[in-house]
C-alpha cells in the first residue's frame, strides 16, 4: 500500500519530500524538545532560501517562508510520530487567540497568522512515519515491531521501489523480527508484513528465505495467513515452470476460499503462464461477468477487477494476429442457412388486453436460454475472439432462430465484424430470417397501435428499425421505406423517432413528394431533420415560395444551420456524447449538437440537389442582420 497524499506526483511535493528528509532527521535528533525543533527549523529555512520547495512555495503564496517558519514547524511536529512517544504524535498547542503570534510580529495570534488558513502541504502521520524510518539506526529499526502495528509496517514496506536495495534491506531488518516469534503470536494482522517480507525476498534475491517462510506459514492455523503463502507459492512455482505443483497449491487455496476473486486470478495467471491464452480469456470473461454481478461499489473488488481487465487486454493483444473469423463464420453460416431453409416456430406472440398490444415469449425455456446467451454476448470483450461458447449455444438450440432478440443481436454483432470475409452474406441471411419472422408476428395494417412503452414491444420495434437501416445501407431504398412505414403504422406517434431516418431515405431515393407528405404528417415536429428536410423536398419539386417560408421558420429555431450547411466542415461540439444517434437521439441534444448532426448527415443531400446550396446561401444572407 502506498500512502499517497494530494499532489504527491507534483514537482513541488517531491521537492517538499526531499526537504522533509533533512527536517525530520533534525527533529529525531532533538525530540521531544519541540521548542528546540522550532528554533532549528527557522534556522534551516533561513539557510536554505535557494531550496526548490521553499522557492516554489514563496512564489505560490507571495510571502517569505521565514515569516511563517515557526508555524510551519508546528505543523510538521504535530503530524510526526515521535520515537520517544512510542511512535505516536505529541501535538504542540498553537497560541490562543489573544496570545502573541509565533512569527514574532508582536501581534495577537487572532490578528496575525491564524488568518492564513491552510497554507502548508497536507500531511499524515503514516506518511511522516515513512520519513522517520529513513532516519532511524538499524538497531532502532529492528525494535519497531514491538511498538508499531505489524499491518502498518507492512503497508509502508510493500511500497518499496524494487531498484532501491538499500531501503529494501532496511525494511527487511524491520520486518524480520516479526516472524522470529512463535506462530501463535501471528494472525491476520501480520498479513501485510508477511506480503511485504515475501516481496522483499524477491527484490533482494533471497529465494531460500522466501521458500523457508512459505513452507513454515503454509501450515499456520490462521486461514488468512495460509492464503497469502499459497498465493505466493503459486507464483513461485509458475515462475519455475512447475505447473502441476502450482495447481495443487491453487487447489489448497480454493479449499479455504472457494469463490475468492484472488483464487480466480491465480487460475488465470497459471493459464497465462502455460500459454493457454484462449482458455484464460474465456475464463477471464466469465470472471468479469461474476465481478460485475457482485456490484461495482464494493471497494474490495477494485484490485481483482483491475487485474482481470489487464489480463483480458493482454490476451486480446496476443490474439490480434490470429484468424478467428474464418472457422467461426462457417459455423454461423451453416446455422443461418439451416434456419432459412427450415424456419423454426416463432417464439413470440402478440396479445391484446384492454386495448393494449403486448408481445410475449411463447417458450419460457427458450426465454431462459436467450437471457443466458445475450448476457454472454454482451459481456464478451470481443465476440469473434471467443465465438465457441455462443456458437455452441446456437448450434445446440436451432429454435433460437425464432427469437427476434437473438437475431437482432447477431445483426449488430455482424455489422461490427469488419474482418469477416463473408460478412455480407451472413447479414443478408439474418435479415431474411428476421424479416420473415416479423411478418408472421406483426400485422401489416394494425387495428391498434403497438405500445412502445412495453419493453418487449420496444425490442421488436428496434428489430424492425435495424432491418430498415440495413436495407437503406445496402441501397435498397424501396425495401427500407416499406419497413419504416410499417414501423410508423405500428407506432403512429413515433416515440422512437424513426420518421427522421425515413425522411433521409426518401430524399436519398428522390421520393420528394412522399418526403413532403411525411413532414406534413408531423408538421409540429421541431426535429432539425424534419424542418430542413421539408424545405429541401419542396425546393426539389419547385415550390420555392413555400420552401422559403418554411426555411425562415426553420432558421428561427436553428439560426446556425444554414451557415453549417454552407461549410465543408463543422466542428463537433465537445459536449456531445460520441455514441449519440444523429437521427433518433436528437431529443437529448441541444441545438448546437443538433446542427452538427444535421450538417454531418444531410449536407450531401443539399449538395447533390442542383441549385440548392446557391439558393440557401442567397436566402441566408438576405435574412442575416447587417453588420453595424
Amino acid at each position: 500500500m502506498h500512502h499517497e497524499l494530494e499532489g504527491e506526483s507534483s514537482g513541488e511535493f517531491l521537492a517538499f519530500k526531499s526537504m522533509l528528509v533533512d527536517v525530520i532527521d533534525m527533529l529525531v535528533q532533538v525530540e521531544p524538545d519541540a521548542e528546540k525543533f522550532i528554533e532549528l527549523f527557522v534556522q534551516y529555512v533561513d539557510e536554505h532560501q535557494n531550496d526548490a520547495f521553499i522557492q516554489s512555495w514563496e512564489a505560490a503564496h507571495s510571502m517569505n517562508m521565514l515569516v511563517v517558519a515557526p508555524l510551519f514547524a508546528v505543523h510538521i511536529w504535530n503530524y510526526t510520530p515521535l520515537p520517544s512517544n512510542q511512535y505516536k504524535c505529541s501535538p504542540v498547542m498553537l497560541p490562543k487567540r489573544n496570545e502573541r503570534c509565533l512569527c514574532g510580529s508582536g501581534k495577537k495570534f487572532k490578528s496575525c497568522c491564524s488568518k492564513l488558513g491552510s497554507i502548508f502541504p497536507p500531511l499524515s502521520d503514516i506518511f511522516l512515519l515513512e520519513v522517520v524510518l529513513k532516519c532511524l539506526s538499524k538497531s532502532e529499526l529492528s525494535q519497531l515491531w514491538k511498538v508499531i502495528s505489524h499491518s502498518t509496517l507492512g503497508s509502508i514496506a510493500i511500497s518499496v521501489d524494487s531498484s532501491d536495495r538499500t531501503t529494501a534491506e532496511r525494511f527487511l531488518l524491520m520486518l524480520d523480527p516479526i516472524f522470529k516469534q512463535e506462530d501463535s503470536c501471528l494472525d491476520e494482522n501480520s498479513n501485510n508484513a508477511l506480503i511485504a517480507l515475501l516481496h522483499l525476498c524477491v527484490v533482494l534475491e533471497k529465494p531460500r528465505k522466501r521458500m523457508t517462510l512459505i513452507n513454515r506459514m503454509i501450515v499456520h492455523p490462521n486461514e488468512k495467513i495460509r492464503m497469502v503463502v499459497l498465493r505466493e507459492k503459486c507464483y513461485l512455482l509458475a515462475s519455475q515452470g512447475e505447473f502441476e505443483a502450482a495447481y495443487e497449491a491453487l487447489a489448497e487455496y480454493k479449499k479455504i476460499s472457494k469463490y475468492s476473486l484472488d483464487g480466480i486470478d491465480l487460475r488465470l495467471m497459471l493459464l497465462d503462464a502455460e500459454g493457454r491464452v484462449e482458455e484464460m480469456l474465456l475464463e477471464a470473461t466469465d470472471a468479469a461477468i461474476f465481478t460485475e454481478s457482485l456490484g461495482e461499489t464494493c471497494n474490495a473488488l477494485t484490485g481483482p477487477k483491475q487485474r482481470l481487465d489487464n489480463r483480458i487486454a493482454n490476451a486480446l493483444a496476443t490474439f490480434e494476429q490470429i484468424d478467428f473469423y474464418t472457422p467461426s463464420e462457417e459455423r454461423l453460416l451453416k446455422w443461418l442457412q439451416s434456419a432459412l431453409a427450415n424456419p423454426p416456430a416463432l417464439l413470440h406472440s402478440v396479445q391484446v388486453d384492454d386495448g393494449q398490444v403486448s408481445i410475449r415469449s411463447e417458450n419460457l425455456l427458450s426465454y431462459d436460454i436467450e437471457k443466458k446467451l445475450l448476457q454472454l454476448l454482451m459481456n464478451t470483450s470481443h465476440l469473434w475472439y471467443q465465438p465457441d461458447r455462443w456458437l455452441f449455444i446456437l448450434e445446440l438450440h436451432p429454435e433460437l432462430a425464432g427469437n427476434l432478440n437473438v437475431l437482432a443481436f447477431l445483426l449488430q454483432a455482424l455489422s461490427c465484424a469488419n474482418k469477416l470475409p463473408q460478412k455480407q452474406e451472413l447479414m443478408e441471411l439474418v435479415y431474411a430470417i428476421s424479416k420473415a419472422q416479423l411478418k408472421s408476428l406483426l400485422p401489416n395494417e394494425p387495428d391498434i397501435a403497438i405500445n412502445w412503452q412495453d419493453e418487449a414491444c420496444e425490442k421488436i420495434l428496434n428489430v424492425l428499425l435495424l432491418l430498415a437501416r440495413h436495407a437503406a445501407h445496402q441501397g435498397r431504398y424501396d425495401e427500407s421505406i416499406e419497413l419504416f412505414e410499417w414501423i410508423l403504422r405500428l407506432n403512429p406517434e413515433d416515440e422512437l423517432g424513426v420518421r427522421a431516418v425515413l425522411l433521409a431515405v426518401l430524399l436519398l431515393a428522390e421520393k420528394n413528394l412522399d418526403a413532403a407528405s411525411l413532414c406534413d404528417r408531423y408538421r409540429d415536429d421541431t426535429n432539425i431533420h424534419m424542418r430542413f428536410g421539408h424545405v429541401l423536398a419542396l425546393f426539389r419539386f419547385g415550390e420555392l415560395a413555400k420552401a422559403a417560408e418554411l426555411l425562415s421558420d426553420a432558421m428561427e429555431l436553428f439560426p446556425d444551420a444554414p451557415y453549417a450547411l454552407l461549410r465543408n466542415t463543422f466542428k463537433r461540439p465537445k459536449t456531445m456524447h460520441p455514441d449519440a444517434d444523429a437521427y433518433t437521439g436528437l431529443n437529448s441534444l441541444n441545438k448546437v449538437e443538433q446542427v452538427w448532426c444535421y450538417q454531418s448527415k444531410s449536407r450531401a443531400l443539399w449538395q447533390r440537389t442542383p441549385g440548392a446550396i446557391t439558393w440557401l446561401k442567397q436566402i441566408y444572407h438576405s435574412k442575416k442582420p447587417a453588420k453595424k
